[in-house]
């Protein structure tokens, strides 16, 4: 009789542990990062983290945030306060692309940085090229840029931007809004378009870009937000209103996942703008307005993490705009006011790093926009300039 209640009150305390939310970490103005709002993040090289946002990049160490910002008649400065994406390339250099004003590159001897402007005659062809909506680095370490313009292929030889204005069937795509980019398993590079459903799809042999429209599928017009393969190479396709969609590339079939009022098995939100699948093979999905989101494989169903104002280790906003894995399993989300949260796996919490953080590690600016974490564990974080952290400290 004892041994049976032993294993009840264990099999209870399995039950109990498993039912837990999970608890985020915070960072905020304590720390010195100020900005709530974080649109992309990576870890560089060096371990630091770095965040990108509408007003600078930051730079985090484990201690304090430093905040990089334009300065007027310094060229070696940051380009612009005002960051949608980052990227390392094959030698560790990071890349910043701007909203209005090209692109930035980092160099960590000077801690500085290399301005860049992408040429153009004409005027407007100028402002959309410059108007950097993702950087991506492909398997054959070849950078590429989405703009408002069109797409670009790094040429590292000539120092220069090749352009791709027309797909093979000689249409002109120089009106994409190149959101998301993505390489599939046979190495062919995949470009979302904000305003269509039409994916451009590179074939190399032909160097050119032919087009897949999913709208021939689903009966309806949507737009591309972000685009990611999973480690089965289903492309999971986020759209700002139409939910998630994922697309078996062989066969054409599609699935559409959707927000379902009073169903909280089904997405927070049918605005998705980040979506990662982590080292785990466990797929998460940012909305906007319906929090953190974890799919269940098994029964294709979601669990949604949102503010809790009862548990100061929920998420800080329902808005997440970007995820990222760091070198330690942790997660790193970007949000829309609500600054850097961190999912730390081995505590089973969130950590908020904002306005409102430790001391030395804030942000000026909640709405980060991107962020990196390189090879070394820095934290890139842009926002209306740049900040770094070292989160191994």
């Amino acid at each position: 009789m004892k041994i049976k209640i032993i294993l009840l009150f264990l099999l209870s305390c399995i039950i109990t542990i498993h039912s837990q939310s999970l608890k985020f970490d915070y960072i905020g103005a304590a720390h010195n990062m100020n900005d709530k709002f974080i649109v992309c993040v990576l870890e560089d090289n060096e371990k630091y983290i770095w965040l990108g946002t509408y007003s600078g990049l930051y730079r985090f160490d484990g201690n304090t945030c430093k905040n990089y910002l334009t300065i007027a008649d310094d060229s070696t400065s940051l380009g612009d306060n005002s960051i949608y994406s980052m990227q390392l390339d094959r030698h560790g250099k990071l890349w910043i692309g701007h909203r209005f004003n090209g692109l930035s590159i980092y160099n960590h001897e000077k801690d500085n940085f290399k301005q860049i402007i992408i040429p153009d005659a004409d005027k407007n062809r100028k402002v959309a090229k410059n108007s950097i909506r993702r950087i991506f680095l492909d398997r054959g370490n070849t950078l590429w840029i989405a703009t408002t313009f069109g797409i670009a292929r790094y040429d590292e030889a000539t120092d220069s931007f090749i352009w791709y204005e027309k797909s093979l069937k000689g249409k002109d795509i120089t009106n994409i809004n190149g959101q998301a980019i993505a390489q599939s398993t046979d190495g062919k590079i995949w470009v979302g378009n904000f305003n269509s459903e039409t994916l451009l799809v590179y074939d190399s042999l032909k160097n050119g870009f032919d087009e897949y429209v999913i709208k021939r599928m689903l009966g309806k017009s949507f737009g591309v937000a972000t685009l990611d393969f999973d480690n089965k190479g289903y492309l999971w396709i986020g759209t700002p209103k139409a939910g998630l969609l994922r697309l078996n590339v062989e066969t054409d079939e599609v699935k559409q996942f959707v927000n379902t009022f009073g169903n909280n098995t089904t997405l927070g939100s049918n605005e998705i703008c980040s979506f990662l699948q982590d080292s785990k093979g466990q797929i998460w999905v940012g909305t906007i307005n319906g929090g953190l989101c974890k799919y269940d494989a098994e029964k294709e169903t979601f669990k949604s993490y949102k503010i809790n104002e009862e548990d100061k280790f929920s998420l800080r906003s329902n808005s997440v705009s970007a995820i990222v894995e760091n070198s330690e399993g942790d997660l790193l989300l970007g949000t829309h006011s609500g600054g850097l949260n961190i999912l730390n796996y081995r505590k089973n919490k969130f950590k908020y790093l904002g306005k409102n953080g430790a001391p030395n590690l804030s942000l000026k600016n909640e709405r980060s926009v991107c962020f990196y974490q390189d090879s070394s564990g820095i934290m890139w974080i842009g926002t209306d300039g740049v900040v770094c952290i070292n989160l191994i400290v």
